[in-house]
């Protein structure tokens, strides 16, 4: 009933136009890391999203994190990039073994399944 009884205006369509567009871009966006990357990364990254809303708070609110916020951000992005550094514990594995061409991971094949 408040849905239906909420006056709409310009900036309301605006907004949700502006959330629809981010989701969008976020489904589209999560495969391609997926697969370049892998699941860890991707949930790594995840984490770093807390810094938006510090940024808002900072900025908007006037609150003042506490300092052990920027010890543990400082661990996440540092677990990132150490993480990115090495690849992932299979894909290095298989490259390892010269399972690809070049270095590079073979795909599965769907064909024949």
């Amino acid at each position: 009933e408040a849905v239906v009884a909420y006056a709409w205006g310009g900036e309301d369509a605006a907004l949700l136009a502006l959330f629809a567009a981010s989701l969008f871009s976020l489904y589209s966006l999560v495969p391609q890391v997926l697969l370049g990357s892998g699941a860890t990364f991707l949930n790594l990254s995840l984490l770093t999203s807390d810094f938006w809303a510090v940024l808002f708070g900072v900025t908007v609110l006037k609150e003042r994190p506490s300092p052990l916020y920027f010890v543990a951000f400082s661990l996440t992005v540092g677990g990132l990039l150490v993480y990115h550094l090495q690849g992932e514990p299979t894909r290095v594995a298989l490259r390892r073994e010269g399972e690809g061409e070049g270095g590079q991971l073979l795909r599965p094949s769907l064909e024949g399944s």
